[in-house]
């Protein structure tokens, strides 16, 4: 981008520091930066005005995508957002390509070179954009909150008519997975780790009749790629997944089962719409 002083502001991934294959330099040994060029076309000269990354090493190196901000002079956001490794070391691979077993997204706001902003994501994250909550120029005074709308309904992915006979209790197979059952004001949350190969349902039970709402073990709607990609540790351990089923179209006290790769287990807990 061009910045108001007439700058290039760019994202330099720094793979190889090189196009000289013989000259490539280790992942351990790159670093991801954003710097900002002042370019003088008459005098036909490049200058670096400034630039954040290099004091960071390897630890903010990304081999691929990436973005930085320009938010205002001496205020700008440096986004890392592919930094991968392979045996706990930096890889020169994108995610998916080379056996990652880390994933790392790091985004920097800085104002007058001081870090005024963090955020690291286990992941990694195309492009960021900084936005403010409000329109410029407007004020707001506090008043009294409504709600309006709702969520809308969470379609059950199969309704059934009988009765629960084969359910177990809680045991140290249920708990393993790390299970929490939560109501909010107008849904209900239910997260749990899980792997991916795990088939996980949640079963509302009331008057003989089951809605059975799936919990899909996925990082897809998370990662930059197109790929559902889980690092050996993740496919290992699992990952931790959400499942919402809001309040709308439910009504009355429903009995919560689990189940989990055909088991189903009595939570003996309930929830009441």
């Amino acid at each position: 981008m061009i910045t108001p002083e007439g700058y290039v502001f760019l994202l330099d991934n720094g793979n190889n520091k090189s196009k000289i294959k013989e000259n490539y330099v280790p992942a351990e040994e790159s670093y991801t930066r954003g710097v900002l060029y002042k370019i003088d076309t008459e005098k036909m000269t490049i200058e670096q005005i400034w630039q954040y990354g290099k004091e960071r090493g390897s630890s903010f190196y990304s081999p691929y995508i990436s973005d930085v901000d320009y938010i205002s002079a001496n205020h700008y956001i440096v986004h890392s957002g592919g930094i991968v490794t392979v045996d706990g070391k930096p890889s020169n691979y994108p995610a998916g390509i080379g056996g990652a077993d880390r994933l790392l997204s790091d985004t920097v706001e800085l104002i007058n070179d001081e870090v005024v902003f963090e955020l690291k994501l286990p992941t990694n994250n195309y492009r960021v954009e900084k936005m403010s909550l409000y329109y410029e120029g407007e004020n707001y005074t506090k008043q009294e909150s409504k709600q309006l709308g709702s969520l809308g309904k969470t379609k059950p992915e199969e309704d059934k008519f009988g009765v629960i006979t084969t359910s177990k209790k809680i045991d140290d197979t249920y708990r393993s997975h790390n299970i929490s059952i939560v109501q909010e004001k107008d849904r209900l949350t239910v997260k749990g780790q899980f792997k991916r190969e795990n088939k996980v349902n949640v079963i509302l039970y009331k008057n003989l009749k089951e809605k059975i709402y799936t919990i899909k073990v996925s990082k897809k709607p998370y990662t930059a790629l197109c790929d559902d990609i889980f690092t050996e540790e993740e496919n290992e351990n699992g990952i931790v997944v959400t499942k919402y089923i809001n309040a709308e179209g439910l009504s009355g006290r429903y009995s919560i089962y689990i189940e989990i790769d055909g088991t189903v287990y009595n939570t003996e807990r309930y929830v009441e719409f």
